[in-house]
């Protein structure tokens, strides 16, 4: 019997889970159609507006996002919108148009409130469709699935129409494909025996072990782009996902495999990876499995670059050179990039240069914090100071297009001198990269929710400082000396936007000195984040203004920056600006006298 499967997201509209199960149920003979509730999207909000800032964190409790601190601004992903009546009617609508005989809804932890509403609606707008809810929360924590069956143990109310049907509490592929290969005698009132699915009727559950996962993910269909799709947001229907060469190109990812050796209390391999069930932390795809469905999106796609998105992709250094070789004769000649992240530990210098040589045109670091007490005691992962310094001397050697360095930042289980430590490892990485810096989000399915915090939560004006201290690494155009000047100086530390606007400005003055602009029209080029971040500057707009204007001096200074890029093995530092750059010591006491006057301290 050939089905149709409705597949459902939220907030990610690119979710590789439900695509890879669609693939499969296509290779069976099964229909499947996608429905995007909500877009994904990451929305930047300027730093001092306060008040959106506090309406978000009011929406958490339906989808918990990440903040991410950049100068001037907060980018919050997934921005979470509300689902408008509107939008609850439409993707009724065509669900009805679909006549689906399930629905299989796709979701994280930090959506599962939203399942739950969806999963309701459809019990009480479309009776007798059944759902199914998959993904990783309902792997590792699937009786949070059945809430709304007991009593709420605050109101004594049950909620059984929040509750799905079916619950998949390991990969989907396989249960999925076996359950609507078996649909005849699930519709005929039968409960099906399926390795992995539990069944809810009648108010008893029924639930069949799950088997290990499948080892060899050759054997796995390829992820399904580009065919039956459907978004749903801002009060409308849109089918922009179904051109194979147009907005899906922004949403498309290769795994080239499953699992991380590593267990971080703040990850969800932290959970995962203590489940008892054969599992093997790492699995991995065939070079040529991988090749076919890069040849596969190039053609149906247009792809030029390719996000390989594993959670550490130079790996396993033989199958790492076998993917180089066959990537150099499939793909370097036609120009035809990637993107993949290193590790100090796992990858080599040999590995970097080769992969750089074949296409690796960007590539990123995650060392979330430089602190040995946060890393043993609360991320339960290694700190391996000189291998990440050495790495970043791999990499450093290369163009690369980007190098990202990733830190978290905002974490309440860190002290002040966790926060410095990870400064002076940035540091004492070689630049030239550009630091990311992720506000921690603490999911209840993680490890880390059981660690206790050493505070309720950092304050506003310490995260902002240290965040923006962060974003002045990794250049070469801002020295050493300046940077920790500035990490000692406790007026930035009270008044953490003025040190804000300086990242601000030196980040533009940089920019523009690249297309040969070394000089400030003062007022015309005042760089602020908006409307309202320029209001919050304006009582001490002549002190930034100052400050810059004595910043013009420096340019021509001699030897302070030069002797420290000698000094860091940094020898054709991009983008200074004039000839000499700002010079630490110069930069930092006029800078620290320009605030002092014009503030009156």
């Amino acid at each position: 019997m050939r089905t149709r499967v409705a597949m459902v997201t939220t907030f990610n509209p690119g979710a590789a889970g439900p695509r890879y199960v669609a693939g499969h149920l296509n290779e069976h003979g099964h229909d499947v159609k996608f429905f995007h509730v909500k877009e994904l999207r990451a929305v930047a909000i300027p730093t001092t507006d306060f008040e959106k800032h506090e309406a978000l964190n009011r929406f958490s409790n339906d989808v918990q996002f990440i903040a991410i601190q950049h100068p001037g601004e907060v980018l919050y992903v997934p921005y979470p919108t509300a689902i408008t009546d509107k939008e609850i009617q439409l993707f009724v609508d065509e669900l009805k148009a679909y006549d689906p005989h399930i629905v299989g809804i796709s979701m994280f932890s930090v959506t599962v409130n939203i399942a739950r509403r969806l999963t309701k609606l459809i019990h009480e707008q479309i009776p007798g469709l059944p759902v199914i809810w998959g993904g990783i929360h309902c792997m590792v924590h699937p009786e949070t699935c059945l809430e709304g069956l007991r009593p709420n143990p605050i109101s004594g109310e049950t909620n059984p129409l929040q509750v799905p049907d079916i619950v998949c509490v390991t990969e989907g592929e396989y249960p999925m494909t076996e359950l609507m290969n078996r649909w005849d005698e699930f519709t005929a009132g039968n409960v099906p025996d399926v390795a992995g699915l539990w069944f809810v009727k009648g108010g008893e559950v029924t639930k069949f072990n799950k088997k290990p996962f499948e080892p060899n993910l050759d054997n796995y269909a390829l992820p399904v782009y580009a065919q039956k799709e459907v978004l749903i947001d801002d009060d409308k229907v849109d089918n922009k996902f179904e051109d194979p060469k147009g907005f899906i190109q922004h949403h498309i990812y290769v795994f080239t495999e499953r699992g991380c050796p590593y267990s971080c209390s703040f990850c969800i391999h932290s959970t995962i990876n203590k489940m008892d069930e054969g599992y093997s932390r790492i699995r991995r795809r065939s070079v040529a499995h991988v090749m076919g469905e890069i040849e596969k999106r190039i053609e149906e796609n247009d792809l030029k670059h390719f996000i390989l998105h594993d959670e550490i992709f130079a790996i396993q250094k033989k199958w790492i050179m076998e993917f180089a070789d066959e990537w150099e004769k499939r793909f370097t000649k036609h120009g035809i990039t990637f993107t993949g992240y290193v590790h100090p530990i796992a990858t080599d210098e040999e590995m970097v240069d080769r992969l750089f040589e074949v296409g690796m045109s960007r590539t990123g670091i995650a060392i979330q914090t430089g602190s040995v007490r946060t890393s043993k005691l609360m991320y339960d992962r290694p700190l391996h100071r000189e291998k990440i310094i050495r790495m970043s001397e791999y990499v450093a050697k290369h163009k690369f297009d980007l190098v990202q360095v990733e830190v978290i930042t905002d974490s309440a289980y860190e002290l002040d001198e966790d926060r410095r430590d990870t400064l002076n490892l940035l540091l004492d990485m070689k630049p030239t990269f550009y630091v990311e810096t992720f506000g921690l989000q603490t999911y209840s399915t993680s490890e880390l929710a059981n660690k206790k915090r050493l505070m309720e939560e950092v304050p506003w004006n310490e995260r902002l400082f240290w965040n923006m201290l962060f974003h002045l690494t990794g250049n070469t155009y801002v020295t050493r000396d300046t940077i920790v000047g500035l990490s000692n100086d406790p007026h930035l530390r009270e008044n953490p936007l003025l040190l804000e606007q300086l990242v601000i400005d030196l980040k533009a003055q940089y920019y523009r000195s690249l297309k040969g602009q070394l000089r400030y029209d003062d007022e015309k080029n005042l760089v602020t984040a908006d409307k309202a971040a320029k209001e919050q500057y304006d009582p001490r707009k002549e002190a930034i203004l100052e400050m810059r204007r004595r910043s013009q001096a420096y340019n021509g200074a001699e030897g302070s920056l030069e002797e420290e890029n000698a000094r860091r093995g940094v020898t054709n530092p991009v983008g200074q600006i004039g000839e000499g750059e700002f010079s630490g010591y110069r930069f930092k006491r006029l800078f620290k006298e320009s605030i002092k006057k014009l503030l009156n301290r």
